[in-house]
Parts: C-alpha cells; structure tokens; sequence
C-alpha cells in the first residue's frame, strides 16, 4: 500500500434521519434547480420536509431524468438550461439523477453557446476555469455513491458506450444522506444499489491506489454493508437502511481517492448489452476478482477477514464468506436471468477489458484472465 497519498474531498456531509431539513438552510432563498425523475418529484412534491421547497414558484424544474442517462438526454439538459437564471442545483435521485445535476451544475457557466458533453469529457480540464454553481446531492438510493464523488457517467446506448467525466469539479458542494429517502425503494433496486455500494468498497480495498485512510473507510463501509442489504431483503428490516446509506456514502468517499477496478470495468457491457441491474454486473465477478488480487495480500484481506468475521479468521476465509453472503441474496441467480450463455459473454472480452480499471488492481489481470474470471462467475 502507498505509504505516500494525498486526500481532497470537498463535500460537506449531512448525515442521517431526518437530515434533509438541513437542506433549507443552505438554500436560504436563492433560486434553485431541481433535477429529478418523474417518480422522484412525486417523492420531492409530497415529502412533509422537502414539499417547502416545491412549492417556491421561483424554483425551476428537470424532472424527466432517465436511468442510465444517454449523451443526447444531458446534451438537450444543457441546451434547456441555458435559457434560464437559477443560483443552487439539487439533485434528488439516484446516481443518474445526481449525475445529470453534476453535468449541469458545471456547464451552465461555460461561456461557449455551442457547448458539447463530449467535449466537455475530452477535456475537462476547462472545468478549472469555470464558475461551478453549488450542487446539493440528496440521494434516494443506497449505492452508487454518487453525493461523494467526483465522478459521473453517460451511456451511448447507440453504440453500446459509456462515457465517464472525472474532475474535481463535480464534486457536490454537500450532500444531504437521509435514510428516510429510501425506505420506499423496491427491493430489486435496492439489491442492486446496494452491491454497487458493496463492490466499490471492495474494489477500493484491491486497489493499488489504497491508503491507511481509504482502507479503514472501506472497511467500515463494508461492515456496514454486509451486515445491512440481507436485513431489509430478507427480513424487511427497514431500520437497516441507515447502515446501507453510510455503507454507501464511505464507499462514495473511497473511491473518489482510488476509483474503481475491473469488475466495474467488466459490468459496463453486461448493463449495456444484456440489461443486467449495475449492482448485479458488478457482483457477477467479484469472488473470482478477489481471489486475483488477495495472491498480493499485504495484509490488507487479514485485517479484513478479521474485520467481517471475527479474528480467527484469515484471508484463506474470504472468497468463501462472499460466496456465502452472494448465495444468500440468490444474485447468481438474478444475474443468469438475464444472460447464461457463456460465449454471448466471452464474445463481449474486449469491451469488458479496459487497461485504466486493470492497473488499478493489487495483481496485473490481463486479457488471458477474462475466459477464466467469466466461465469460474457464471459456474460456480
């Protein structure tokens, strides 16, 4: 592990039930943008804190924000809100909703009539230079992490693309991590959520870019993650939520310091050409990742097994643990309902093997690998 790194995330966190009434502090009167789905202002509308907010006929509205938002979608965003004069963006979703409020937040003041996402992807680095109105994250998920991160993704369902825009810019000026939001969420979109937050974890554990720091922050992300998604999917425990949303938030803050490695790098073409839940692609592989990288345990995966199971335990009793908590959450079984054919998957090897997620591991995975990592995920 770097003995030698550096941290910056700029976001102020508030944290817990109830939290969002935070958020009409910060706003204090100015004009606000709201980014949403048509499910989320509904949400927003009706919430006994957030309803105050709604009814402020100077607040302007994005409320048909998409899953998986294309290019196209945040290009006619960007052109719309052009047109119009606002101080704060809230964004009030989940990842996708909170990405499309980053893309706004930074293009708004570019001074460029004509201005391009994908430019903006191709050279973000004339985001430094720009005057970034405030973005205020409320997430209603538990798992992307989006409220954390400098991070946003866009998709090219066309082409079967994603796009990702990473700058500092995009960091949200706070985030509002309320518990509350999501207790209406449905369990489906709740497991994949949450096995995103999940991997990010543990993804910025077998990670070259790792600290002390990020380590001890993925731990507990991690605690809290594994003991919280099987309570409210199998026993409707919705007091767990509170532990998946910090489980997701920790998580949000550790990759934003290592970003994420190869099962991320493998699930983009499993969402993008067969459907599968990003939570759910991303697990696909994780047991097999892991058993990779722990051959260069520093004993990071010691302090973890101690971690999740107690000190007996050893990194020898890892891949077995995952294996067990997937099981009981049936996601091999969830993700084969959406493919089951080995060669479909094999045939996609080369979308799913990207060189930037592949040096971020513990130990080198190469081309050669992705036969094996592919048919030991879908047979096990």
């Amino acid at each position: 592990m770097k003995s030698n790194y550096k941290y910056y995330n700029p976001v102020v966190i508030n944290f817990g039930t109830g939290i969002r009434k935070k958020l009409l502090e910060y706003i204090d009167g100015r004009k606000c943008l709201i980014v949403c789905s048509k499910r989320g202002r509904e949400q927003f509308t009706n919430d006994s804190i957030l309803s105050l907010i709604a009814k402020d006929t100077n607040n302007i509205w994005i409320d048909n924000v998409k899953e998986s938002p294309t290019i196209n979608d945040i290009q006619d965003q960007i052109k719309k809100i052009r047109n119009y004069s606002f101080d704060v963006v809230i964004a009030f979703g989940g990842g996708s909703v909170i990405d499309s409020g980053k893309a706004i937040s930074v293009s708004k003041n570019i001074k460029t009539e004509a201005i391009s996402i994908i430019d903006i992807i191709e050279n973000p680095k004339q985001l430094s230079s720009v005057k970034v109105i405030p973005l205020f994250a409320l997430p209603t998920t538990s798992g992307t992490g989006a409220e954390m991160t400098p991070f946003a993704t866009f998709w090219d369902q066309e082409n079967k693309k994603k796009y990702s825009l990473d700058h500092y810019a995009l960091f949200p000026s706070a985030s509002f991590i309320d518990p509350d939001l999501t207790l209406n969420l449905p369990k489906d979109i709740t497991l994949s959520t949450g096995l995103d937050a999940i991997n990010q974890a543990c993804e910025s554990i077998w990670n070259v870019n790792a600290s002390e720091y990020t380590l001890n922050i993925a731990y507990r992300s991690l605690e809290l993650g594994i003991k919280s998604l099987p309570l409210i999917i199998n026993h409707n425990n919705n007091e767990a939520r509170e532990g998946l949303a910090e489980c997701s938030m920790l998580a949000g803050i550790a990759i934003s310091q290592t970003r994420t490695a190869m099962c991320h790098s493998i699930s983009y073409p499993l969402t993008s050409h067969f459907n599968v839940p990003h939570g759910i692609a991303c697990a696909f592989t994780m047991r097999e990742i892991l058993k990779i990288n722990i051959k260069n345990d520093d004993g990071r995966f010691n302090l973890l097994a101690k971690r999740l199971m107690g000190d007996s335990k050893s990194s020898e009793d890892l891949a077995s643990f995952f294996e067990d908590f997937f099981v009981n959450l049936e996601i091999l079984n969830v993700f084969k309902s959406y493919i089951n054919d080995i060669d479909l998957l094999k045939g996609l090897k080369g979308e799913m093997f990207t060189e930037a997620r592949a040096k971020n591991s513990l130990v080198k995975i190469t081309m050669d690998d992705m036969d094996s990592i592919l048919e030991n995920s879908l047979s096990r």
